[in-house]
């Protein structure tokens, strides 16, 4: 008897096309078109770019606010005290040092008030001489008022003794003092000065 040929078994075949299905191979790359995936890295790197210059720019402008607002306040308690001491100054008076005193509250005004007060000097001094008129002036407070630019309005509540020739003791006087000031280079210089109810 002959032996039967040994029959090889037929290949599947593709229920979609009729051929037979491929073996596929593992190294052979897919047909199938992929997507591209953008890549994050540089995506990222813009990000943070921007969050450290937005970041910077907002440390800039809250420093420069703050310091802003420290000058104004520098320039507010430089005003007062300018305020003070020149009423501490018009209300402490000695006829012995009259004149050396009067040439200190001289130096520290300027324009209108300066050319009035200029013209008071003499008469004040020889009131003050003639009648012994002894002041010793206090703050009692101060406060700024306004505050715009190189012009400030402070008011003054100050206490003052007086002696003079007709009294035999003391008399205590209190007044309110509004002293507007101009900035002239870094110094506050009276402007003016009136008296407040």
């Amino acid at each position: 008897m002959t032996p039967l040929p040994l029959l090889e078994p037929e290949p599947e075949r593709s229920a979609v096309s009729g051929t037979p299905d491929a073996v596929p191979d593992p190294a052979a790359e897919p047909d199938i078109p992929r997507r591209r995936v953008p890549r994050l890295g540089p995506i990222l790197e813009s990000v943070a770019v921007l969050v450290a210059i937005a970041l910077a720019c907002g440390i800039v402008l809250v420093h420069q606010h703050t310091a802003a607002r420290q000058r104004t306040r520098d320039q507010a308690a430089a005003a007062v005290l300018a305020a003070k001491q020149q009423v501490l100054e018009l209300t402490t008076l000695d006829k012995a040092h009259i004149d050396a005193q009067l040439q200190d509250l001289r130096s520290h005004a300027t324009g209108g008030f300066a050319t009035q007060f200029e013209g008071i000097l003499g008469t004040f001094a020889s009131v003050v001489k003639k009648d012994n008129i002894t002041a010793t002036g206090k703050i009692a407070g101060a406060g700024l008022e306004k505050l715009s630019g190189g012009k400030a309005t402070v008011i003054v509540a100050s206490s003052t003794t007086v002696t003079n020739s007709s009294t035999a003791k003391p008399v205590p006087r209190n007044y309110r003092l509004r002293v507007t000031l101009t900035r002239v280079g870094a110094r506050w210089l009276t402007s003016g000065m009136e008296f407040v109810a």
